[in-house]
């Protein structure tokens, strides 16, 4: 685990552009504060500067107050990045129901697994549908277990 004092500097020399005045800015913290993280007098981080500091330049709040996890956030994609047909899907997936949006998350896993399951000798069910539209994983003699206790 590191020092806040060195994930401090960690930030600064990484964005050369950002000065301590700077810093402060983006977390809301005073200069003196700033100036005390990196002279390690204070060695802690308050949590609602830690997450102005992710929100402006992507660094953890938790890697920032704890020294774990991930130093960087995860970007998530953003509309722009998507091509026509993912857009269109993403807009028509946000104007769906709660359930709706159930139904369609388990037709997708089932499109997206469907070619890991292929018939065998050992297991000819595999890869077939159920009657609710689920492809069996399980053996023919478990499959027949199953359907005795329901």
């Amino acid at each position: 685990m590191t020092t806040l004092e060195s994930r401090i500097k960690e930030v600064l020399d990484e964005n050369p552009q950002i000065v301590q005045t700077d810093l402060a800015s983006i977390s809301g913290a005073s200069r003196s504060v700033v100036n005390q993280w990196i002279d390690s007098k204070i060695k802690s981080m308050r949590l609602d500067y830690a997450l102005e500091i992710e929100r402006a330049l992507g660094y953890s709040h938790i890697w920032l107050v704890l020294g774990t996890g991930e130093k960087k956030v995860r970007k998530h994609a953003s509309f722009s990045e998507l091509n026509g047909s993912e857009a269109q899907l993403l807009m028509f997936y946000r104007q769906l129901t709660e359930h709706k949006k159930h139904e369609l998350e388990a037709i997708a896993n089932r499109l997206a697994n469907e070619d890991k399951y292929t018939a065998t000798k050992a297991n000819p069910y595999l890869g077939q549908r159920d009657e609710f539209g689920g492809v069996i994983i399980g053996s023919g003699s478990n499959l027949q277990k199953a359907k005795r206790k329901a």
